[in-house]
């Protein structure tokens, strides 16, 4: 086994997509797109993963499904797949009356060099921040695994 690919069910639509992997299939293949690629063409192969593809409210359901090497390639091992997980959803509610909630600017350095085309200037930052969709101010609670380019994501103060 070379790794996994990693499917998720959306339960409003049924839609059942895997998931993109961030990181290139082999090493020195360079960089991906900004989406990354599927976990069938490109294994995630570490034990910590994140879904950039859901928002808040959003529900869903995951399975793993190991992937070997054959021939050059990557196959999935359909018969070794995991059952699907319990039904869950997007949220910064944790229970208990607990909630993770960003008030702060976060910046993903390899997401953000993208971004800005390599180009790490305070001016670029600030420039870069008015072109994104939706400021933060506008974003709510935003889940843990929900965060990224659809809001804001660098300190209004820079």
């Amino acid at each position: 086994m070379v790794g996994f690919a990693l499917w998720k069910r959306d339960l409003k639509s049924g839609a059942e997509p895997p998931i993109n992997n961030r990181i290139p299939p082999k090493e020195g293949a360079g960089s991906v797109p900004d989406d990354g690629i599927s976990s069938l063409l490109s294994p995630i192969r570490r034990c910590i993963w994140f879904d950039h593809s859901i928002n808040a409210g959003d529900r869903m359901q995951y399975r793993v499904v190991p992937i070997v090497a054959a021939g050059g390639n990557f196959q999935p091992v359909d018969a070794e797949a995991s059952d699907r997980s319990d039904p869950n959803e997007a949220s910064a509610e944790s229970g208990a009356g607990l909630a993770g909630i960003f008030n702060r600017g976060i910046i993903m350095s390899q997401a953000v060099s993208r971004f800005v085309q390599g180009e790490v200037t305070v001016a670029r930052l600030k420039n870069s921040n008015r072109s994104l969709p939706l400021p933060a101010s506008q974003c709510g609670a935003i889940s843990p695994v929900s965060y990224g380019m659809r809001c804001s994501i660098f300190s209004p103060k820079l």
